[in-house]
């Protein structure tokens, strides 16, 4: 195209010939700005963790249309039927087929500041010496030109600059005669929107309506020809090749029946025979209990307190049930136990046992055993301690006749140890599947003096409320007990209020007696609350727990220190790390209609309201000043941050900022700064106090406000009320005192 329809917008918008050059906000952009207060809270001494932040009051920018199509190359358009572009790649196609398609490749380019521009596409074939079959478009990277992949419209995206969806036009000619020439140009329009969320009302320099390429809404031409020109056929009578042999056919084999193969018939091994006991000594604290059917034998040690590797002995007895003297042998296969596990045979005595090293059996002491008899005998088995989940282990126990060679055994049994373990910590997922992880450092915040509930997530209560998970890691089931140390929140003094005690919950909300849990599964999870309910009077803290207070922060947030204890098992699990954030009580007015008391905040007694205008004419404040805008390109917002102090005492180290890192502010990315000026008066609303000073992106404070042009990223003021030209602690402002800053900022 001849003429930049976007040039022409904007340099009638910002009236300059390089505007066009100029980054562009897409229409239906949010230009939103959030203010924020920084300050000293009078009732602790210290700075505020977090700063306040006024309401946000947003912009919207309307759209300036436009587009164009052209050349997918360095060729110029505003070419003719009879003169297509030509060049690499050239637009003059020779010597196609009668019955053809030609495909050639242009770009739609968006002039416009609008992201998702429909463009429709249709071809304009004025001029063209014989009218092609079709003209069809598709998407770039077509490579089947069927109906199902056409396209007649594309839709541009706005990138800031001119960006670009490329095409390919495909001329079809049927049968046509040599020489013959067909053109064709694609041709655009672009139709108006319906959408007045995403395209509120359009600047009147240039209504969203639809625009023709073909004319640019200026001149008239301004299309992009492709020309194909059929070529002479040549066309000769040739004889036949000769033609290869044939080959024989080959007939494929018939498979053969593969035969079927027959697996071995297993046999189930006898009833071990429950062992008599011997009187030998078992393990201090672990219970064992024994099948008196299978003899089968079951270990639940309980936890201690190392990491070494822990130990179960069980005690068993051999029977001749036979009616000969004969020799007990047994054998433990180690095969498939835990890695780590190591296998010790003792006799009653206590002396160690050394098996065979061929058939690995354990021949028991005595020697041949009268009919009736039996061998006492012992097996240590030695396991590593669990660190996260535990496993029951099973030692397999054979028993053999020395009377009988045989390499299978007469009887068989299992010696199982079911080792405890358990997770505690702070929820993650929930029961009977959710994890607790010890690890996370949740913090709940409260309000003090407020409600006490079992509400979650809420900062409205004096409830903190931690959701807790109790998990058996181990190999049986158990109950626990849940504990934690009382609490101590201070006063705004720095004295201790009464000790805060943590009450444990069902998560149905069912109080646990003494803290005991229900019976929980192993693999399986049970959730709780713990309550630490705040008492009144408890001053707002200052920032994360810290050992020893100081002076940056004299209140850090308690901790909370929870346990939770096996009551068979012994075993313990710790959660040392949540903490409670005792928040600031807001004593300003909640339903004052003055707008410098609003809007309210729940987290300070400082309010800071924000508020805009288009044009000339600074905010009044009213309430609908509030109210989003829509701006075109080039037009001027105007900003008021109204910030007051509704504590009943003075605020030092006040700090008053509007920034592109607050919140959701972008307002310094899509637009240009023009001037800034502030004011600083006492409760009677008339009377000024002190010297505004201003800081630039994080500078120096100075009493000069920045000047018109002026890249800013952050924008901050502040008093200086004890006429040192600086800003320092022992500025101030005054109980009821309020402080405006007014922006003006011009739309990119």
């Amino acid at each position: 195209m001849k003429v930049n329809s976007r040039s022409i917008a904007l340099m009638v918008a910002m009236a300059a010939c390089t505007a066009a050059a100029a980054p562009r906000t897409t229409a239906g952009t949010e230009i939103k700005n959030v203010a924020s207060a920084s300050f000293t809270d009078p009732s602790t001494g210290v700075a505020v963790v977090n700063p306040v932040l006024s309401n946000e009051v947003i912009t919207t920018v309307t759209p300036i249309t436009g587009f164009d199509i052209i050349y997918k190359g360095s060729q110029a358009d505003g070419t003719t039927a009879s003169t297509p572009a030509t060049g690499t790649p050239t637009y003059d196609i020779p010597n196609v087929a009668a019955t053809s398609n030609t495909a050639t490749n242009y770009s739609v380019v968006n002039n416009s500041n609008i992201n998702g521009y429909v463009v429709n596409l249709a071809a304009d074939t004025t001029g063209t010496e014989n009218a092609p079959t079709s003209v069809k478009y598709y998407p770039a990277g077509t490579t089947s030109f069927v109906p199902a992949n056409e396209i007649t419209s594309v839709t541009l995206a706005d990138t800031g600059t001119n960006s670009t969806k490329d095409i390919i036009q495909v001329i079809t000619i049927t049968g046509a005669a040599a020489t013959n020439k067909f053109s064709a140009s694609p041709k655009g329009t672009a139709p108006a929107s319906t959408d007045t969320t995403a395209y509120p009302t359009a600047p009147s320099s240039g209504a969203f309506t639809q625009y023709i390429e073909a004319t640019n809404n200026t001149t008239t031409g301004d299309l992009q020809f492709t020309r194909v020109t059929v070529a002479t056929a040549v066309v000769t009578l040739e004889p036949p090749a000769d033609t290869t042999p044939g080959t024989p056919a080959v007939t494929p084999p018939v498979s053969g029946t593969v035969p079927g193969v027959t697996g071995p018939t297993v046999t189930n091994p006898n009833t071990y025979t429950p062992p008599a006991n011997t009187g030998v000594t078992n393990n201090p604290g672990t219970t064992i209990t024994a099948d008196p059917t299978t003899g089968d034998q079951a270990a639940y040690p309980k936890s201690d307190t190392n990491t070494a590797s822990d130990i179960v002995t069980f005690v068993g007895d051999v029977k001749n049930g036979g009616l000969v003297a004969d020799v007990m042998k047994i054998k433990i296969p180690t095969a498939g136990l835990p890695t780590g596990t190591i296998i010790k045979v003792l006799d009653k005595d206590g002396n160690v046992l050394t098996p065979d090293p061929t058939a690995l059996l354990y021949t028991l002491p005595g020697g041949p055993v009268a009919p009736g008899g039996s061998v006492p005998f012992q097996v240590v088995v030695t396991y590593p301690d669990s660190d996260t989940s535990a496993t029951k282990i099973d030692v397999p126990v054979q028993v053999f006749s020395g009377n009988v060679p045989s390499t299978n055994p007469l009887d068989t049994g299992t010696l199982t140890i079911y080792p405890p373990d358990m997770q505690f910590g702070d929820t993650v997922g929930s029961a009977p599947t959710g994890m607790p992880n010890s690890a996370l450092t949740p913090t709940e915040t409260v309000s003090p003096g407020g409600a006490t509930n079992l509400t979650l997530n809420t900062t409205a209560d004096a409830s903190a409320v931690f959701p807790m998970s109790v998990r058996n890691t181990g190999t049986y089931a158990e109950t626990y007990t849940l504990t934690a140390t009382d609490i101590i929140f201070k006063d705004v003094n720095g004295n201790n209020l009464p000790a805060a005690t943590v009450t444990y919950y069902t998560a149905t909300g069912v109080a646990l007696t003494g803290g005991v849990t229900s019976p929980i599964d192993p693999g399986k999870s049970a959730d709780f609350y713990a309550v630490v309910n705040v008492p009144a009077g408890a001053v707002a803290t200052t920032g994360v727990n810290i050992a020893t207070p100081t002076t940056a922060n004299p209140f850090p947030q308690p901790l909370v220190l929870q346990t939770a204890t096996g009551n068979y098992s012994g075993d313990t699990a710790t959660d040392t790390n949540d903490e409670i954030k005792v928040a600031v009580v807001n004593t300003k007015p909640t339903t004052s209609t003055d707008p410098t008391t609003g809007p309210s905040n729940a987290n300070s007694g400082i309010a800071v309201a924000k508020y805009q205008t288009k044009g000339a004419t600074a905010p009044t404040p009213v309430a609908t000043d509030i109210n989003t805008l829509n701006a075109a390109p080039g037009d001027t917002i105007r900003y008021a941050i109204i910030a007051k102090n509704n504590f009943n005492s003075i605020v030092k180290n006040f700090v008053l900022t509007d920034s592109n890192a607050t919140g959701t502010t972008n307002v310094y990315t899509f637009s240009d700064f023009v001037s800034a000026s502030a004011t600083a008066l006492l409760a009677d609303g008339t009377t000024s106090f002190g010297t505004v000073f201003y800081k630039v992106n994080g500078g120096t404070f100075t009493a000069t406000a920045p000047a018109t042009g002026t890249v800013i990223t952050s924008l901050e003021v502040a008093v200086d009320t004890d006429a040192s030209s600086t800003i320092t602690a022992a500025d101030i402002v005054p109980a009821k005192a309020s402080i405006r800053l007014d922006i003006a900022v011009k739309v990119k």
